[in-house]
C-alpha cells in the first residue's frame, strides 16, 4: 500500500527497478527510497536500512523537515545540508530519504481571548510579510489569523491572555509600543518594539493584549477619579505640558508646578502628572 516505503542502501555497486520496472545503476553507499504499491525484493548487494511511515497532514497542521543534504524538495524548492522548513501541504505525506522529520506541528488557535508571544530565531519575513529581525519579539492575535503555525524561524514563548477593561476603569502601559492596539502594519514598520520606559494611558470600556515587555503600573488596573463638586485632587507636574482637563481651558504646566483638580470630574491623571492626595474643596471669599 502507500503507507510506507522502503530506505535502503547500496552496500556495492548495483541496478534498482522502481516499481514500473525502470532500473537504474546506483553507487556503492548511495540511498534511495522504493516506494509503493509494490514488491520489494533487495538484492544481496541492497541493505534496507528502514521502513518509512507516511504521515497524515491534517488542516493547521504542518511537518518541521531538515535537509540531510544538498536536495530539490516536492515543492522543487533547493535545499541546503541542515536547512530546516515546514511543509504545509494537507494530506498524506512521504519524507523523502534527504529529509529528516524534526516534528510534527500543531497550529495554535487564536481569538479575542488568546494571542501568542513570539521570539525571532534570525531575521527572517514571517507568513504575513513582516520583517523580524533577530531577537525580535512580538504578538499574532486573531486581526492577523485564526490559525497560527509558527515558522521554523519562530521561537514560541507563551500564551497571552487580554486585559479588559471596563467603562472607568484604565491602566498605565510602561515600556509602550508606539502604535499599541493599532495592529502591527506593515513592511518594516512592524520591526518597531517598545520605547523602553515610555507610558502610555488607555481607557475602558476595552479589551487589549499587552505586547511583549510592557508592563502596568503599579502592577494592576485602576479606576479613574470620580470628584464630586466637594472633592478635589492635590496634584503636581513631573514634567511640562500642556494641561486639557478641562478642554475649553487648556493649561500650560511647568516641572514642578502644583494645582487643585476640582470636581464635578471624572478625572484620569495624565502620565506627566502625579497625585499627591485628595481633599475636599474649599471656597475662597474676598
Amino acid at each position: 500500500n502507500n503507507a510506507s516505503k522502503d530506505r535502503v542502501d547500496a552496500i556495492s555497486s548495483s541496478s534498482s527497478s522502481s516499481p514500473s520496472g525502470a532500473s537504474r545503476r546506483i553507487a556503492t553507499g548511495e540511498e534511495w527510497t522504493f516506494r509503493g504499491p509494490g514488491v520489494y525484493h533487495p538484492l544481496v548487494t541492497v541493505e534496507v536500512v528502514e521502513v518509512i511511515k507516511g504521515i497524515i497532514v491534517g488542516p493547521y497542521e504542518a511537518l518541521y523537515l531538515r535537509a540531510l543534504c544538498d536536495c530539490v524538495d516536492v515543492t522543487d524548492t533547493p535545499r541546503k545540508t541542515g536547512e530546516e522548513w515546514l511543509m504545509r501541504r494537507e494530506g498524506f505525506y512521504l519524507p523523502e530519504v534527504h529529509e529528516k522529520l524534526v516534528s510534527k506541528i500543531e497550529g495554535f488557535e487564536l481569538d479575542l481571548n488568546r494571542a501568542i508571544h513570539l521570539r525571532a530565531k534570525r531575521t527572517f519575513t514571517d507568513i504575513y510579510g513582516r520583517h523580524r529581525k533577530a531577537g525580535a519579539e512580538w504578538l499574532v492575535d486573531s486581526s492577523m489569523a485564526q490559525i497560527h503555525i509558527p515558522e521554523v524561524e519562530e521561537e514560541f514563548i507563551r500564551t497571552v491572555h487580554p486585559l479588559n477593561l471596563s467603562s472607568g476603569e484604565y491602566v498605565v502601559i510602561v515600556n509602550a509600543w508606539a502604535d499599541h492596539g493599532e495592529g502591527e502594519g506593515e513592511g518594516e514598520a512592524a520591526a518597531e518594539g517598545p520605547t523602553m520606559g515610555a507610558k502610555k494611558i488607555v481607557e475602558g470600556p476595552r479589551s487589549l493584549f499587552l505586547k511583549p515587555h510592557e508592563t502596568l503600573e503599579n502592577g494592576e488596573i485602576e479606576t479613574a477619579y470620580i470628584l464630586t463638586p466637594e472633592n478635589a485632587l492635590y496634584v503636581r507636574s513631573l514634567e511640562e505640558h500642556l494641561d486639557t482637563t478641562v478642554p475649553e481651558r487648556p493649561v500650560r504646566r511647568r516641572a514642578g508646578d502644583k494645582w487643585m483638580v476640582c470636581g464635578p470630574l471624572r478625572y484620569i491623571p495624565s502620565t506627566k502628572v502625579q497625585v499627591l492626595r485628595k481633599g475636599r474643596a474649599t471656597l475662597a471669599i474676598e
